[in-house]
């Protein structure tokens, strides 16, 4: 809308996307633009429930797949999650990823986040120069 108050042109994405409003709004006014952006904000609701029920039973087949092949360290596994919180009254199951548990790093203040930064951009390191991924353009 701002680019076309300013008299400019309207893109082809932008053509794309008022051509689709129009055909499902039948016109541009603004209770018909709410219900629109509503019905597909359900939408993507939808698509991320299914998306987290698909990933959940996803992990549940691999564990149960590990299980008939090594319950032994299934057991292991949930032990160490025990242990873990033993403090805590009804403990909960940590998803685990490929027989470790995942960890989200984050920084405690603005000095540790920039040291780590800087480290990366601006000293100079030698690097992998035989890593595979490397192609010559």
């Amino acid at each position: 809308m701002e680019r076309l108050r300013a008299n400019r042109k309207l893109t082809s994405k932008g053509k794309k996307n008022r051509a689709k409003l129009l055909k499902n709004c039948k016109s541009l006014s603004v209770a018909d633009l709410v219900v629109y952006m509503e019905k597909e904000k359900s939408k993507l609701r939808k698509l991320k429930r299914n998306f987290r029920r698909v990933k959940r039973l996803e992990e549940a087949k691999k564990l149960n797949q590990k299980f008939y092949a090594d319950p032994g360290s299934i057991y292991a596994t949930f032990g160490k999650m025990l242990e873990s919180q033993a403090d805590i009254d009804k403990p909960k199951y940590d998803r685990v990823t490929q027989g470790t548990q995942v960890s989200n790093h984050t920084f405690t203040n603005i000095d540790e986040a920039s040291s780590f930064w800087r480290s990366l951009w601006e000293e100079k390191g030698s690097g992998d120069t035989e890593a595979e991924w490397i192609e010559e353009v």
